[in-house]
């Protein structure tokens, strides 16, 4: 096996997992945002923000949640949705980074 490809199913492998921390941290901090505004559903409404390709789940939420003002959060809640935000942007990174040694990838093979 060529070790350009295996270079390349590694990015793959990595790409996949960034995305799954992605996914599961906004859907962590949707749930999280939606107990502390008193919604209902707030499971459900962190599977529709962390739903969808275009990020209309998210659209939606956003705009769902302005009709719940935020009553009253606790220390252990801030410091929760603080953590979700830096997987989240841990998660974007890897992405990020993956991507980045496809493009090498593929332009050392070609």
């Amino acid at each position: 096996m060529d070790i350009n490809y295996l270079f390349l199913g590694i990015c793959v492998v990595l790409y996949l997992i960034g995305l799954v921390l992605t996914i599961c941290q906004v859907y962590r901090f949707t749930v999280i945002d939606a107990k502390i505004r008193g919604m209902k559903h707030p499971k459900a409404m962190g599977l529709l923000a962390s739903s969808g390709q275009g990020g209309g789940g998210m659209l939606l939420y956003l705009i769902k949640r302005k009709q719940y003002p935020v009553s009253s959060v606790s220390m252990a809640q801030k410091k929760a949705l603080k953590q979700s935000k830096t997987a989240a942007c841990i998660g974007v990174c890897i992405m990020l980074f993956s991507i980045a040694l496809v493009i090498v990838g593929l332009n050392l093979m070609f």
